[in-house]
C-alpha cells in the first residue's frame, strides 16, 4: 500500500480506496503517489574517527589541566603569565619547553615527572634534557639505575658541546661506569670541560695530575686545580685538597687545615 494525495483537495489518502475520506472525490490517473524520504546513512568509519578525534582531546585536556593542577598547588611561580603558553608548547612537542617541565618537576624533586619531560626532550636531541636524564640514569632518580644508559646520555649531550656533560662523561670513563676505563679519555673531557670553568672538571683533572691518570704525574699542578676547584665551590675540590693536607701530600701536613676543608665540602 501507497499512499497518494487526492487531486481534489491535496489531502493523502491511501491508493486502494474508493474515494478521498476527506472531500469523496474518486482517484484518478494524475493521482501522484508520495514515496517516503529515508534518512542518509552516516559514513560508520567517519563517525568513528571523529569519536578518536573527540577521545584524544579530551585526555589532552584532562592531563594539561591535571599538570596545571599540580603545578599551581606547588609553586606560585608558574602563574606567570608565561606558564600557560610554555606549558602547551610542552604538550605540543616543544623539546625546549619539554626540558622545561622536566625541570621544574627535578626542582620540586619529583624525579618520575621530570624523566618522563626529559626523556621526550632528550628523544628530540636538546642536550639539557639529555644531560639530566643521563644525572637520572646515573643516580636512579626516577628510574632504574643503568650506568650505561647514563653514559650514552652524556656522550650525547657532550657531543652537542656541554660542558657538564664533558665532565660526567670524563667520569664514566676514569672509573669504568657504563664504559669501559680510558684514562687518556677522560683527561681530553675533563681538560675540555675545565678550560671553560667547570669546577667540577677542574677538580677531577686535579685527581689525574696527582695519580697520573692520562697524563705524567705532577703533584704541584694537581694541588693549584684542587684550589682553583675550592674557591670556585666544587665540593669535590674542598675534598681532595682535604685529603692533600691530611696527608701532607704536595703541601705541609697540616690536620686543622684538612677538617675545615672537609667541613666545607
Amino acid at each position: 500500500m501507497a499512499l497518494i494525495k487526492c487531486i481534489e483537495c491535496g489531502q493523502m489518502m491511501s491508493d486502494r480506496a474508493e474515494a478521498c475520506p476527506n472531500c469523496g472525490a474518486r482517484p484518478g490517473i494524475q493521482n501522484q503517489t508520495v514515496t517516503p524520504q529515508l534518512q542518509p546513512i552516516r559514513d560508520k568509519r567517519k563517525s568513528g574517527k571523529s569519536k578518536g578525534v573527540l577521545i584524544s582531546v579530551i585526555v589532552f585536556v584532562l592531563a594539561l589541566l591535571s599538570t596545571i593542577g599540580y603545578l599551581f598547588a606547588n609553586d606560585s611561580k608558574w602563574t606567570k603569565p608565561h606558564f600557560y603558553s610554555s606549558l602547551i608548547e610542552a604538550y605540543r612537542g616543544d623539546p625546549y619547553y619539554q626540558y622545561y617541565l622536566g625541570d621544574w618537576y627535578w626542582e620540586e624533586e619529583d624525579y618520575g615527572n621530570a624523566v618522563k619531560w626529559f626523556a621526550k626532550s632528550a628523544a628530540q636531541g636538546y642536550s639539557d634534557a639529555q644531560f639530566f636524564l643521563g644525572v637520572c640514569y646515573e643516580n636512579g632518580l626516577g628510574v632504574s639505575q643503568d650506568f650505561e644508559q647514563a653514559a650514552r646520555l652524556y656522550r650525547e649531550s657532550a657531543e652537542q658541546g656541554d660542558n657538564y656533560a664533558k665532565w660526567k662523561l670524563g667520569q664514566a670513563c676514569l672509573y669504568g661506569a657504563g664504559v669501559p676505563k680510558n684514562a687518556e679519555l677522560a683527561f681530553q673531557l675533563f681538560h675540555e670541560a675545565a678550560i671553560e670553568g667547570i669546577a667540577p672538571a677542574i677538580a677531577e683533572l686535579g685527581i689525574c695530575f696527582e695519580k697520573g691518570l692520562g697524563t705524567s704525574q705532577d703533584i704541584d699542578k694537581a694541588i693549584s686545580l684542587y684550589q682553583q676547584a675550592a674557591e670556585q665551590g666544587s665540593q669535590n675540590g674542598n675534598v681532595y685538597l682535604a685529603n692533600c693536607y691530611w696527608d701532607g701530600i704536595g703541601v705541609a701536613q697540616d690536620y686543622n687545615e684538612a677538617v675545615r676543608l672537609y667541613r666545607e665540602a
